[in-house]
């Protein structure tokens, strides 16, 4: 109705049969504003490239929609479907796929359709967003995890250096006890010396024994004896400077140096070391480092043949060999032992 006499308003007025044990029984008739119904349809939770509506049988479309294009192409094309009597209720016009269904005993239909070409559409618009997203969270979590493998590689690597040098110092004390003794014997011997010097001295003087010629050859032994022990002195100083630089030095009065250092250790274990002959050179490097890794080889091979040899003293001996090529000096350390 287009305007009812009391609402005042569009209404559909329809009748409903009504059935009991499968026979006509009754028919129930009533109004329904048809403004109240379209709100009711439009609430329908659709995507927004679908839409619905109500047909009639006939092929007319109840409902307003927003594609005025698309109405009558549905209207058409449901009357064919209809009047076909077709039981396949789907439609495809174009890129919309539409569906309906029967509202039972009112001889309505409710379709609803969809916009593939849009649907599509926005699928891959949502698709890309959402690899962007990917792509710039991948980025993201790549960046922090590149950050805290830098933090802890360099964290770990500080902890490292911190513990070798512990070690370097560890090790560097432990040298230090076992040259001591070897300094403190090469520092007896020319003190025992200028103090035997200085009392001969001060006896012939007494007895006016003391002649020009005597007390000359005594005071050269003195200034040997404190060579000796500046030699020592210097000696010990340079094994164990901090300086990592490198430098030009003699290798043959390096490795004489050290082997004086070792002298004590060495005589103690009953050990000798032959330096073979070889022509001198100046080489560059970082003399105490090669010093200390000499100082562990022969400790090293001191411990081999002091092992094997047990009683063979004489069989406890060390060999050090110089040799040189264009680019570099080679130092080896050899021995008999285990």
């Amino acid at each position: 109705m287009p305007k009812h006499a009391i609402l005042e308003q569009e209404t559909l007025n329809f009748c409903v049969p009504n059935f009991y044990e499968g026979e006509f029984n009754a028919v129930l008739c009533g109004v329904v504003k048809l403004q109240s119904l379209f709100e009711k349809i439009k609430n329908f939770k659709l995507s927004p490239n679908s839409y619905s509506f109500v047909i009639t049988n006939g092929g007319e479309i109840l409902t307003p929609m927003k594609d005025n294009s698309l109405k009558p192409q549905i209207q058409e094309n449901f009357k064919e479907l209809y009047l076909n009597k077709n039981n396949t209720k789907i439609l495809n016009i174009g890129s919309n796929f539409i569906s309906f269904s029967e509202i039972k005993y009112l001889n309505w239909f409710v379709g609803a359709g969809v916009d593939n070409e849009k649907e599509i559409d926005n699928l891959l618009n949502d698709i890309s967003k959402n690899a962007a997203l990917l792509l710039c969270g991948f980025l993201v979590l790549s960046l922090l995890a590149n950050f805290l493998h830098n933090f802890m590689y360099n964290k770990i690597n500080a902890r490292k250096k911190e513990y070798e040098i512990l070690l370097m110092h560890k090790a560097k004390m432990s040298e230090i006890g076992e040259l001591l003794s070897g300094i403190n014997h090469q520092f007896i011997q020319p003190v025992n010396s200028l103090r035997l010097i200085t009392t001969t001295i001060n006896a012939l003087k007494k007895d006016g024994h003391l002649s020009d010629e005597k007390l000359e050859v005594m005071l050269k032994n003195q200034e040997k004896s404190i060579m000796l022990l500046g030699d020592t002195i210097e000696i010990f100083r340079n094994f164990y400077k901090t300086n990592e630089n490198i430098s030009k030095f003699s290798i043959k009065r390096s490795i004489k140096n050290l082997l004086t250092l070792m002298h004590t250790e060495l005589s103690r274990a009953n050990v000798g070391v032959v330096l073979e002959e070889f022509e001198d050179r100046n080489i560059s490097q970082v003399e105490n480092i090669i010093q200390q890794i000499l100082l562990i080889l022969i400790h090293n091979a001191k411990d081999a043949v002091v092992e094997k040899f047990k009683d063979d003293f004489k069989s406890r001996v060390i060999s050090i060999s110089v040799k040189f090529d264009e680019k570099y000096c080679y130092i080896k350390v050899s021995e008999f032992g285990c």
